[in-house]
């Protein structure tokens, strides 16, 4: 019960939190005299004289300045110059990065009516709470590398003698809480040694004054550095551009209408090299950086590129994690779900356009932000995707994480108070208490839901695939199918047996199976099947199901059983076990369902007729491993379409890597009844149409490469269930092995 108070305390005091921290960043601060007047001379040397003043709906003010007096001349180095309004820079003709077909609006950040007079730039004007909140803005990331920042990028092949003279790409925009002096950010860098332009979006309360999501770019040389116009560097050429305004729109977590992006690009200028911001689709041209600035760069091209995120948290905040990206780590089932950066590009020291295909990740904290790297996520010309983002919900911070971790292993041992068993009981009379606790153990269960779809059962007349999608078009994008539990369902389970793997006991569990040999030293990386689908008939208690598990030690995955839910329907389903904890499907947390049409624990629309090869039906199935972030995913079907996943860090063993696969029949019957059938009920013949089977079965090692494992058939009970393990035929003998499992309907 302290456990639950936590849980409702903690959203209370977050909100208290929120309200009382929100406008910190402009609490009153007192200087003295002389500090007065020394920012008085510092506001009068940076505000320029103003043609025209313009208020943005954000309360920013912009000032209309005269091309020739914009805080850029100010730098040593441009003294003497020959720039005027009118310039243009001399580009290589470079590809458009088209428009996502999934956006429909794109952010703008320039006037749209009131433009500055010809002749003149808007410039920030800068106030006299900015210079004393500015005061303790960190050191960027790139300038003075600090162990508080946190970046998940991908970024060119080092390589010395690169040579590149510009890049691009769209990103999308997304806003969430930060707290006081934290910075999140997305961001393009293009670099060479000390030398580096940056542009993108950032939430930066210290740089801002608020926590808006806004335009911004950086320039770095040598010892130098600056961010958008507040110190001599960037040449602004256009005259409705404004370079640090928030943006009008931003993402919506799984609203594929609502996914605006920005697209910029930074590009030598093929006559003189300086280096050009242009913007959007249509490449327009903001203003530049002259070469004369730089070292590194200064007549020379980039070496290094990178695009992804970055954070900033202070040294002194030990409870809270910047959000990056999204606020969550990437999922990677579409756009609308993560914060991207995609259509990388990069042009060469000829100025032609190339794709980029090899882009090394780099993490700084593998635990709190991730990246995903597709190369081609889509047929189009520029088709690379980098998904990335990470932590908690905004706001949530590390005590808040183990109260969390507290209430799931509450959670999960309430299951499994209530479990799961296949009854199907007549009407059972309740006490008054016990009616009235099913009644709140349903409200916990059974989530609000924005759509109700009631799942048709029976036998579907396609031809093409046994599937187990739901009826209606699935649920809504950015919804997840939950099976609703029903009073029924929570008497039914008071008496559920253990899993086979949890407490297993000879008398009540028999397996007829394949398997890896025991190695601890092993190192699997996923592993995968293609069951034939069958329903034997059982009843009461009983259960019978053919599953591919996935192990290490006492860490296991589980995949389809055929009588769930106090039916005898043939039905998928999946199962995770870590230590002493474990959970069938989504009915306590562990696992992230990600597919808006698949069911986890719905019947299979066909089941196989023995005898009958036109009506054998069989489901891919497969739990590999991310490469990236070691979460365990579950894939179906043979294009491997992403049911959801396990995150690793709910495992102790299966943090890292398997040492055991097991592919196979199990079945369950409570003490003093017969076992009941396996698998098609008979035992194997190894004739099509007559068996249950695992066809295909594989392996994958720690690099996710597909290899060859060597098996060991065993069955519990040789007497009422058989396994073989049968060897691929013909030329094309790796990763064939099929497993014929199954017995008896009929004792003999």
């Amino acid at each position: 019960s302290m456990l639950i108070n936590q849980r409702n305390v903690l959203p209370t005091l977050l909100v208290l939190y929120l309200l009382f921290n929100y406008d910190g960043v402009q609490g009153e601060i007192k200087l003295s005299e002389q500090e007065e007047l020394a920012l008085e001379k510092q506001l009068k040397l940076l505000n320029k004289p103003a043609v025209k003043t313009i208020k943005t709906k954000w309360g920013d003010t912009y000032n209309c300045v005269d091309f020739y007096k914009q805080p850029a001349f100010d730098h040593p180095l441009l003294k003497n110059h020959n720039f005027h309004p009118k310039m243009k820079p001399t580009l290589p003709t470079i590809k458009h990065i088209s428009k996502n077909s999934t956006v429909d609006i794109f952010s703008k950040i320039s006037l749209e009516k009131n433009n500055c007079p010809s002749g003149t730039v808007p410039i920030k004007k800068i106030t006299r709470d900015d210079l004393i909140r500015q005061r303790n803005m960190p050191s960027p990331e790139d300038f003075a590398y600090e162990p508080q920042s946190e970046r998940a990028i991908v970024h060119t092949p080092k390589n010395h003698k690169n040579k590149f003279g510009g890049a691009g790409m769209a990103a999308s925009l997304w806003s969430h809480y930060v707290f006081d002096k934290q910075q999140s950010v997305c961001r393009l860098k293009i670099q060479k040694g000390q030398d580096s332009m940056q542009v993108g979006w950032r939430i930066d309360p210290t740089l801002y004054g608020d926590r808006k999501t806004r335009f911004f770019i950086h320039f770095q040389a040598g010892n130098t550095h600056c961010f958008n116009t507040l110190c001599p560097g960037f040449l602004l050429v256009s005259n409705n551009i404004l370079l640090d305004n928030a943006f009008d729109n931003v993402s919506r977590r799984g609203n594929h209408e609502q996914q605006p992006e920005i697209v910029v690009y930074i590009v030598q200028d093929l006559a003189n090299e300086h280096w050009w911001l242009l913007l959007g689709e249509k490449q327009v041209v903001v203003g530049f950086w002259p070469n004369w600035i730089f070292t590194a760069l200064a007549n020379d091209f980039a070496t290094n590129v990178e695009w992804g995120g970055v954070t900033y948290t202070p040294p002194d905040d030990f409870e809270h994690y910047a959000p990056m990206g999204s606020g969550m780590i990437p999922v990677r089932i579409a756009p609308a779900h993560d914060a991207y950066c995609r259509a990388l590009m990069v042009l060469n020291d000829k100025g032609e356009t190339l794709n980029v295909i090899k882009t090394p990740i780099f993490l700084d904290n593998r635990t709190l932000y991730q990246v995903v790297d597709k190369p081609f996520w889509e047929n189009v010309d520029f088709p690379h995707y980098v998904f990335y983002g990470g932590t908690h919900m905004p706001g949530i911070d590390k005590h808040a994480m183990q109260i969390n971790q507290g209430i799931i292993q509450q959670t999960l041992v309430l299951y499994f108070l209530l479990s799961y068993n296949y009854v199907v009981q007549g009407e059972i009379k309740l006490s008054e208490v016990e009616d009235q606790e099913l009644e709140s153990q349903l409200k916990l269960l059974n989530k609000p839901a924005i759509k109700t779809i009631k799942q048709t059962l029976g036998t579907s007349k396609s031809k093409e695939a046994s599937t187990i999608w739901l009826n209606d078009g699935g649920c809504p994008f950015g919804s997840v199918p939950i099976k609703r539990i029903t009073k029924d369902d929570l008497i039914r389970q008071k008496h559920m047996p253990p899993p086979e793997d949890l407490a297993f006991h000879t008398q009540f569990f028999e397996v007829a199976i394949v398997s890896t040999r025991t190695d601890l030293d092993y190192k699997f990386g996923g592993a995968g099947m293609s069951a034939t689908l069958w329903n034997p008939y059982v009843k009461g208690q009983q259960h019978s199901g053919c599953r591919l598990k996935v192990q290490s030690y006492r860490t296991l995955y589980k995949l389809v059983d055929p009588t769930l839910y106090g039916d005898t329907l043939t039905r998928m389903f999946i199962h995770f076990q870590a230590d002493n904890i474990g959970c069938f499907n989504t009915l306590c947390p562990g696992f992230v369902l990600v597919d808006t049409e698949i069911g986890v624990g719905a019947p299979f629309s066909n089941v196989s007729h023995r005898g009958d090869i036109h009506n054998l039906w069989e489901y891919p199935m497969y739990l590999d491993r991310d490469l990236v972030n070691g979460n365990w995913w579950v894939l179906v079907q043979e294009t491997h379409r992403e049911v959801g996943f396990w995150p690793q860090n709910i495992f102790t063993q299966l943090a890292g890597f398997a040492t055991h696969i097991e592919w196979g029949g199990v079945a369950y019957s409570p003490p003093d009844i017969p076992e009941p059938p396996m698998g098609s009920s008979f035992f194997p013949t190894n004739m099509k149409g007559y068996d249950g089977s695992c066809n295909g079965i594989t392996a994958l090692n720690y690099k996710g490469e597909t290899i060859e494992v060597n098996t060991i058939p065993h069955t519990d009970n040789p007497d009422f269930y058989r396994v073989y393990d049968i060897p691929p035929r013909g030329t094309n003998r790796k990763y064939k092995h099929t497993v014929l499992y199954g017995g008896p309907g009929e004792r003999t």
